[in-house]
């Protein structure tokens, strides 16, 4: 999303994507967005019992083709102790998409 207020709207927007969570489900917001946007959401979120995993793509891994950036965020329930890239990817997998190219 471009800015803040745009990826605000589409999670906590009166058609956000809060309409459809339920507790147990996981949120991985991969913007580079604003701290306090995403502290908005993981706020609203937990109370929703959604957990959230703050994952901004910065780049590209050289020669690997891969996204770059820093993670973090709740652990993530039924993952264990696992990375929050490993959950991204089981994520990516259940869905049948893949983020790098």
């Amino acid at each position: 999303m471009p800015t803040p207020s745009d990826m605000e709207q589409v999670a906590l927007g009166e058609n956000g994507l809060i309409r459809g969570w339920k507790a147990g489900d996981i949120y991985v917001d991969m913007s580079t967005n604003s701290p306090s946007t995403i502290r908005l959401i993981a706020v609203t979120a937990r109370g929703k019992g959604v957990h959230v995993l703050d994952a901004p793509v910065t780049g590209r891994v050289p020669g690997r083709g891969g996204l770059a950036g820093p993670a973090g965020g709740q652990r993530a329930a039924g993952h264990g102790k696992k990375s929050v890239q490993a959950v991204i990817l089981e994520l990516e997998k259940a869905a049948g998409v893949r983020a790098r190219t």
